[in-house]
């Protein structure tokens, strides 16, 4: 069974390089397969095959703006904090395939 998972992005944590986000979506409205690695908090169940929304918090404009599914199940890295990763660290990611994505700040 395809279970569905809701991921965050609060910009005042993290955010894309400059530009990044805007590339990526106009790439994947082109139709272009585009993979993204994101953290998935504390949560081991999530499969191959899964669905994924992306959502915004923290700061306007805030909501869903991606979509995907999973490429790869749950696995450990460094933290996405680099501060957090140079003191040894870790978080676990999944993988996915974009299905959709906007930039929040240009809209669909």
């Amino acid at each position: 069974m395809i279970q569905t998972y809701l991921l965050a992005w609060n910009p005042r944590r993290w955010n894309w390089e400059p530009n990044e986000l805007s590339k990526k979506s106009k790439a994947v409205q082109q139709g272009e397969r585009v993979v993204e690695r994101w953290s998935c908090g504390r949560n081991k169940k999530i499969k191959r095959g899964d669905r994924v929304f992306l959502i915004r918090l923290g700061q306007e404009p805030r909501g869903i703006f991606g979509s995907g599914f999973v490429s790869k199940s749950v696995s450990e890295g460094p933290h996405w904090d680099d501060e957090l990763a140079n003191n040894g660290e870790t978080s676990l990611f999944i993988q996915f395939v974009y299905d959709s994505l906007y930039d929040p700040h240009l809209g669909p």
